[in-house]
């Protein structure tokens, strides 16, 4: 059994997979980031590794980033220079495990397009600074077709509808109790 992790920017720019495996130096991985440890899991020390040689190749490229990840106890809150880590609420989503999403995005990754990545975060809602006629989408149709055709891909009896709507009325935040009792004493005793 092998772990892979995968990162994609807004534009459809992929780094070099990283595969877990417990074979410390196995030879039909010639070319690609193998790590190992017994369980073939992701672990902070992984991680940190990579994440440190990832945030070096930002720098010589005077780039900085936003870096969105799970909150998995493997993903360390660190602080780098050129790497800002946003880690998502727990229990994302309860549906599709991130194990799911891995193997989907594996067997699909050769057929993504950049521009398809680029308008996915456009249409949810990220702010892009790029020529607005490169990415126009003319409609909602377009966009459509292009994630069906990746999900009839996926390895599962899904829809697209389903794989759409997927995370719908799932929680993604937690509801702080003192902001809902201080917001409550505020507005009953007219204390703002």
């Amino acid at each position: 059994m092998a772990h892979h992790f995968l990162c994609v920017n807004m534009i459809g720019e992929f780094e070099p997979p990283v595969i877990i495996g417990n074979a410390a130096n196995p030879h039909c991985f010639k070319g690609v980031e193998w790590k190992s440890n017994k369980n073939s899991w992701m672990t902070s020390g992984i991680m940190s590794e990579w994440l440190e040689k990832f945030n070096r190749k930002l720098k010589r490229q005077d780039r900085k980033i936003l870096l969105f990840l799970d909150n998995a106890t493997c993903h360390p809150d660190l602080q780098f220079s050129n790497i800002k880590l946003i880690f998502l609420p727990p229990n994302t989503s309860k549906k599709v495990t991130v194990w799911d999403a891995i193997l989907w995005t594996i067997s699909s990754i050769e057929s993504i397009q950049p521009s398809t990545v680029t308008k996915c975060f456009l249409k949810a809602g990220f702010p892009g600074d790029q020529d607005p006629k490169t990415f126009v989408i003319e409609n909602d149709d377009e966009l459509f077709i292009e994630i069906q055709e990746l999900v009839a891909k996926l390895p599962c009896d899904m829809s697209t509808e389903g794989y759409l709507c997927v995370d719908h009325g799932v929680s993604t935040t937690n509801v702080d109790i003192d902001c809902i009792l201080e917001s409550t004493m505020s507005t009953k005793h007219g204390v703002m």
